[in-house]
């Protein structure tokens, strides 16, 4: 019976890897129809040296790498013992449902981890929560530092430091963004059952908001997204030797947070859009845009989920139920939950 639910899901989650592909490359082929290049766009593709293909997969590979350990980091914070490999694995899994609105369906971590594990949903979601503010928070603090260059006013950069300084303080300080929540709610009714889940989501990270939790945190959110916006700079480069790397951080950086915003499963169509217009505002030709961010979006976020994926069947071929094992790890769930209790 197990066995044929696991084939079932395995056998349905690539059934969606395979449609959200194709939906992806009909997206991007109407696109580049429309605009009358498609021929362009091939051959603007296959330009591409091998070399900046292998530099993406290697950049992204060192995002989801140090993203990982950030995971492990957390996870130990909050006294959840698993082993580093251990939980890589369940990270990286993690991926296999990024192409989910607003990656919400990353969250099937906790179902993969208590597969094997007694920890509670409530002890393991904190680090999950986590782990996606970190990210929005970086994507926001590279919008905020570039924009400046993207934009060629200084002035942007007195309001993005204030912008950053502030939500620093939020952060750092609970009762501070718990007070911020309460006022939106007043200032928006409509979106109180919001601002009520928001503030219940903030009660549940306050233990790893501490400053020598929070910082490390944001400081690798931060490279690891850098790193992605490198991969981008290299392809752009490779048809604009002149191209700035900063306005190229911000194109990535604010393409990726208004994908991730519109809740648009793995920013799918959104963040190609975003993406191609900006960097055609660099000065760059709309089939060399267009192959940049092809390139750039099958060796992250393709390399990804195809990745989550392999992780994902490797985990429900070798995990034994947790209603099949001894609770050995009784006293660590007990421990990490008077950890949460005692903060």
């Amino acid at each position: 019976m197990n066995s044929a639910i696991r084939t079932n899901n395995v056998s349905a989650l690539k059934r969606t890897l395979v449609l959200a592909f194709i939906a992806n490359v009909v997206f991007i082929a109407i696109a580049v129809s429309i605009v009358g290049k498609w021929g362009d766009f091939v051959s603007a593709t296959q330009s591409l040296p091998a070399s900046a293909f292998a530099v993406t997969i290697a950049l992204a590979s060192v995002n989801y790498l140090v993203r990982g350990l950030r995971y492990h980091y957390l996870n130990r914070s909050l006294g959840i013992k698993l082993g580093l490999w251990e939980t890589l694995q369940f990270y990286f899994a993690g991926f296999g449902f990024s192409l989910t609105p607003g990656r919400i369906g990353e969250f099937a971590r906790i179902w993969l981890i208590r597969r094997s594990h007694s920890y509670p949903a409530r002890v393991l979601a904190p680090p999950i929560f986590m782990d996606r503010l970190c990210d929005l928070f970086a994507a926001l603090a590279l919008c905020l530092c570039t924009v400046v260059f993207y934009l060629d006013k200084l002035q942007y950069l007195v309001v993005a430091v204030a912008l950053i300084a502030v939500g620093f303080c939020l952060l750092l300080w609970p009762s501070l963004l718990l007070a911020a929540l309460r006022l939106g709610a007043q200032w928006l009714p409509r979106s109180k059952h919001l601002f009520a889940q928001l503030r219940r989501i903030v009660r549940q990270i306050s233990t790893l908001l501490r400053p020598k939790v929070l910082l490390p945190s944001l400081l690798v959110s931060v490279l690891a997204w850098s790193a992605e916006a490198l991969a981008l700079f290299v392809l752009a480069r490779s048809f604009t030797p002149d191209i700035h790397f900063a306005s190229v951080v911000f194109i990535f950086a604010f393409a990726n947070l208004i994908g991730t915003l519109t809740f648009i499963p793995g920013g799918l169509g959104g963040t190609e859009t975003i993406m191609v217009t900006m960097l055609m505002g660099l000065n760059m030709h709309f089939e060399a845009a267009a192959a940049a961010t092809f390139v750039l979006r099958t060796g992250t976020l393709w390399f990804g989920v195809s990745l989550g994926i392999v992780f994902v069947v490797w985990l429900l071929r070798r995990a034994v139920p947790v209603h099949a094992i001894s609770r050995l790890s009784a006293g660590a769930e007990a421990a990490a939950s008077g950890r949460l209790a005692s903060e």
